[in-house]
C-alpha cells in the first residue's frame, strides 16, 4: 500500500511539473493581479517580481517647477507632449514612441507630505468619474528619502486602465510620476512603465 501511495505521489508531482514545463502564459485578472496559465488549463498566481533598472538618461532629465525633483527618462523611447492651451504648467505629459504607454509628471510648490499626495492621487482619479481599486502599494526609498508608490485600476471614460505612480512630498513641494496603459496590456509592458517612474530623483 505504501509503495502504491508513493508511486501516486511521484506521478502527481511529475504531472504537475510537466504541466508547468512548457512556457506558461502571463495574464492579469480584472482586479489587476498577475497569474500564470499552464498549457493544461490550470493556473496559479504569479509571485515573481519584475526587476527594473533605473531609467537611463540619454539626454537632460525633465526638471519640473520644483528644482529639487527631476525625472530621467530614455529620450529614444519617450517623447514629451507639447503643452496644450490652458493646461497647467505643473503637469507634463509623455508618450512612448512605439508602445501604447503614456506617462505624466505633476509637480508644484505646495507643501505636502506623502499621505496628502496619496489622497490627491485618489481624488484626481475620482474627479475623472472613476472608482479606483488599489492593487499594490509600497514605500520605496528614493535618494535616501521615503517616498510612496501606488498602483491602481480604474475605468476612465469606458477604458479599463492601470496607473502606477511614484510620489513624494515635503515642505518644498510635491511630485507624482505616473505611467499608465490599458489593463489588458499592463503586464506586458510593466517593466517599461516601472523604468519610467523609477526615473524620479529627489535632491
Amino acid at each position: 500500500m505504501r509503495l502504491i501511495l508513493s508511486f501516486l505521489c511521484t506521478s502527481l508531482l511529475a504531472a504537475s511539473a510537466a504541466a508547468w514545463s512548457a512556457d506558461p502564459l502571463h495574464a492579469i485578472t480584472e482586479d489587476g493581479r498577475k497569474v500564470l496559465l499552464a498549457p493544461n488549463g490550470t493556473w496559479k498566481f504569479d509571485s515573481s517580481t519584475t526587476s527594473s533598472t533605473p531609467a537611463e538618461s540619454t539626454g537632460s532629465p525633465y526638471i519640473p517647477a520644483v528644482k529639487k525633483f527631476s525625472v530621467a527618462y530614455d529620450v529614444n523611447n519617450w517623447t514629451q507632449s507639447p503643452p496644450k492651451d490652458g493646461e497647467s504648467p505643473a503637469k507634463r505629459l509623455f508618450m512612448h514612441k512605439t508602445l501604447p504607454l503614456y506617462a505624466m509628471v505633476i509637480s508644484d510648490q505646495i507643501a505636502a507630505n506623502n499621505t496628502v499626495v496619496r489622497e490627491v492621487i485618489l481624488h484626481n482619479v475620482q474627479s475623472a468619474g472613476a472608482t479606483p481599486t488599489i492593487i499594490l502599494e509600497k514605500k520605496p526609498i528614493i535618494d535616501g528619502k521615503q517616498a510612496g508608490m501606488i498602483r491602481l485600476v480604474a475605468n476612465v471614460k469606458g477604458l479599463d486602465l492601470v496607473f502606477t505612480t511614484n510620489y513624494y512630498g515635503d515642505e518644498s513641494g510635491n511630485i507624482q510620476v505616473t505611467c499608465y496603459t490599458g489593463q489588458s496590456l499592463f503586464y506586458k509592458y510593466e517593466a517599461e512603465c516601472q523604468k519610467f517612474i523609477d526615473g524620479l530623483s529627489i535632491k
